[in-house]
């Protein structure tokens, strides 16, 4: 493991967290890697004890390290949580450690079966409740509360799939992705209509499992398909940011 040196700059616990923390998401350094002593870190990153132990604490809170008591003790990688994963999206997605292929693996294998499942298992009341959410998309403009209104439909399809693990997992794949839509940036960009919604909602409402299987893959394929280009055009901006040094 290599760390840079940081000098003399203000807030340096944060600097050095921050090359750390970065070391830890590029898979520099890995779960269960052994940072060096406060003494080793501090003569190679230039900084104080002091600021390598507040560096280590600060990590420490965001569950990234975890530090051991003791003459055998010392700073080690722990393993990142979703909730980590979560707030560092932008960041994991710029050093390709998370990408939306990783995203549309999940989707495309979880949503199709939930809304199968939906399709059986619906109550009438759960019928009325999606429709009512997409009557409330159509009708709102800002394009993040219609985002997050778009997404609480997937999330009622699971809840009324009968099954409490695969609502579990649409709402888990569902926060990822509206992370990653946020780390992405999309200015007024809508993935996709209320049409794509109300197709879904009439075969869940046939009672059709097979073709709300199939709507759900091609929903989710369209959605991804953007979301790749949105990716695309992210890491380019990002990219030429780095060159340019902002």
């Amino acid at each position: 493991m290599s760390l840079k040196a940081v000098g003399k700059q203000e807030n340096l616990y944060e600097v050095v967290a921050s090359e750390i923390r970065e070391a830890i998401l590029t898979g520099a350094l890995k779960l269960g890697d052994t940072l060096p002593n406060e003494t080793k870190l501090a003569r190679q990153m230039a900084v104080s004890r002091p600021v390598i132990r507040e560096a280590l604490r600060y990590l420490q809170a965001q569950g990234l390290i975890k530090i051991n008591r003791g003459t055998k003790g010392g700073a080690m990688v722990g393993r990142i949580d979703h909730l980590f994963l979560l707030e560092n999206v932008a960041d994991l997605i710029r050093l390709r450690q998370l990408t939306v292929d990783h995203l549309v693996q999940v989707r495309q294998f979880v949503e199709p079966e939930v809304f199968r499942l939906a399709a059986t298992n619906a109550t009438d009341e759960d019928l009325i409740d999606l429709e009512n959410i997409i009557d409330e998309s159509y009708y709102e403009n800002n394009p993040d509360e219609k985002r997050d209104i778009t997404g609480n439909f997937h999330r009622e399809v699971g809840r009324a799939c009968g099954n409490p693990i695969y609502a579990a997992l649409i709402n888990r794949v569902l926060d990822f992705t509206l992370a990653f839509v946020t780390a992405l940036k999309p200015k007024h960009l809508i993935l996709h209509t209320d049409e794509d919604h109300r197709g879904i909602l009439r075969a869940l409402q046939q009672r059709d499992a097979d073709l709300a299987q199939q709507l759900a893959l091609e929903h989710v394929k369209k959605i991804n398909s953007q979301m790749k280009n949105l990716e695309t055009a992210w890491l380019k901006m990002a990219a030429e940011e780095k060159s340019n040094g902002v």
